[in-house]
């Protein structure tokens, strides 16, 4: 099972994120097909596990249920990133400016699955 950790966007960075990627859905270059996703299945990824056992899923609850709650940090939308690269993007991503918790969160994270 493919496995990534990740927080829900709020309504308001929601709204900012939507504001910001109007520019970009016209298309991000001649040539590419972009498949857009819902507003409501965005999140921020704190940390990626790729294939992880099933069996394991239990487990790393357990180990999430640890991390401190750094409740109500703010975000912004910052520059645009792909995946493998922008001239072919599989997969579009918006850098976030923070203020340092998120990355903070994400550390606590990694501190307990790794």
């Amino acid at each position: 099972m493919r496995v990534f950790l990740a927080v829900p966007c709020g309504e308001q960075l929601t709204a900012a994120l939507t504001t910001t990627l109007d520019d970009w859905r016209s298309g991000p270059g001649e040539g590419v097909a972009v498949r857009w996703t819902r507003p409501a299945t965005w999140h921020l990824t704190l940390q990626f596990l790729g294939d992880w056992p099933e069996g394991r899923i239990a487990e790393l609850k357990t180990a999430l249920e640890t991390v401190d709650d750094l409740a109500g940090f703010p975000l912004r939308p910052g520059g645009l990133g792909a995946f493998p690269n922008l001239k072919s993007p599989r997969v579009l991503f918006l850098h976030m400016a923070a203020d340092g918790k998120a990355a903070l969160l994400a550390e606590r994270v990694r501190a307990v699955v790794n």
